[in-house]
C-alpha cells in the first residue's frame, strides 16, 4: 500500500498539470486569438507566440511536477526560486499563463507573478525617419509595392502584419484627397506619399483588390517577403516603426492615435512615457 500512495500522488500532480495546460489553452489563448482575428487580420508572430506561450507553461508544471511541487500547495518562494533560476524569454512567455492560473485559482490566489518589464527599444532620430521617407518617395529604383510599405511604417506605424493585408478599399479618394484606413478612423495621406499611394492602388485594380498580394490568387505577399524586401534595401524596420509611433504620440493625444491606426491603447500610452510627452491622461473620444 505505501507504494501505490506516491504513484497515486504522481498521477493526480500530471492529471491537474495536464487540465490545467487543456484549460489555458481553450479558456484563454483560443478566445484571445479568435476575438483578435475577429477585428484584425492576425499577426503573422500570433501563432509562434501563442505556441510558445503553451510551451512554457507546460515547461513550468513540469519543474514543478519533477520537485513533487502540486499546483495548488505552490508557495512564493518556489515561484521566486523558479524566477531566479529562468532565463528573460522563459518569465516572459510564462507570464501569461501565470496571471491567467493565479486569478482563475488553478494556482494559490495570494501568489504574486513578478511584473514584465517592458525596455523602451531602439529608435532612428527624427531627421533620419525623414530622410526615410524622401528616399522612399521619390527613388524609383525599388518597386513601388515596397517603397509604399516603408512609408505605411514611417508615416503610420503600421506593422507589416497588417500592412500586408491592406486592400484597395482601405484607401479613401474624397475629391481628390487621399486617406488611408489602417485603424478604426481614416487617416489623411500627405504628399508626395498620395501620389506613390495612387499608383499602387491603380496597379491593384477595383476594390477590394490587395494592395500588397502574393503570389498565390488572393493572397497577400508573405510577411517574410516583405520583410526581406525591406531588409534587402537596408530599412530599419523595428527602429522606424518605434519612432513614428513616438513621433505620433507627441504630436495626438495618444488614445487618438490608438483608435486611428489600430494600436491598443496601452501601447500608445507607453510610448508618451518613453518618448517624454505629457498627453497620457487625455480622454479617449470613444468615452
Amino acid at each position: 500500500m505505501a507504494s501505490v500512495a506516491p504513484t497515486m500522488s504522481l498521477r493526480s500532480r500530471a492529471l491537474c498539470t495536464s487540465a490545467a495546460l487543456r484549460r489555458f489553452a481553450l479558456w484563454h489563448q483560443l478566445p484571445r486569438l479568435r476575438t483578435t482575428a475577429a477585428a484584425r487580420p492576425l499577426r503573422a508572430t500570433a501563432r509562434p507566440y501563442v505556441t510558445q506561450q503553451f510551451t512554457q507553461a507546460q515547461a513550468f508544471l513540469t519543474w514543478l511536477h519533477e520537485r513533487g511541487i502540486a499546483p495548488a500547495t505552490l508557495t512564493q518562494a518556489d515561484l521566486d526560486t523558479w524566477y531566479a533560476k529562468a532565463r528573460a524569454h522563459q518569465r516572459h512567455r510564462v507570464h501569461g499563463f501565470l496571471t491567467w492560473a493565479i486569478t482563475h485559482g488553478h494556482l494559490p490566489r495570494h501568489l504574486v507573478a513578478t511584473a514584465l518589464m517592458f525596455k523602451p527599444g531602439a529608435v532612428i532620430t527624427q531627421q533620419h525617419r525623414l530622410a526615410l521617407l524622401r528616399r522612399f518617395t521619390t527613388d524609383d529604383h525599388a518597386d513601388v509595392s515596397t517603397r509604399t510599405a516603408a512609408c505605411l511604417l514611417l508615416l503610420y506605424a503600421q506593422p507589416l502584419s497588417r500592412i500586408q493585408h491592406l486592400t484597395t478599399a482601405d484607401v479613401l479618394d474624397h475629391d481628390g484627397e487621399l486617406s488611408i484606413r489602417p485603424g478604426d478612423l481614416p487617416a489623411p495621406v500627405p504628399e508626395p506619399f498620395a501620389t506613390l499611394l495612387r499608383q499602387l492602388v491603380d496597379a491593384a485594380g477595383p476594390p477590394p483588390a490587395l494592395l500588397f498580394p502574393g503570389r498565390l490568387a488572393g493572397q497577400p505577399v508573405a510577411h517574410t517577403t516583405l520583410h526581406n524586401r525591406l531588409r534587402t534595401l537596408e530599412f530599419p524596420i523595428k527602429e522606424a516603426r518605434v519612432a513614428a509611433l513616438r513621433q505620433l504620440v507627441l504630436q495626438v493625444p495618444a488614445p487618438v492615435v490608438a483608435d486611428a491606426l489600430g494600436f491598443h491603447p496601452a501601447t500608445a500610452t507607453r510610448q508618451v512615457t518613453n518618448a517624454g510627452g505629457t498627453w497620457s491622461r487625455y480622454p479617449s473620444p470613444r468615452s
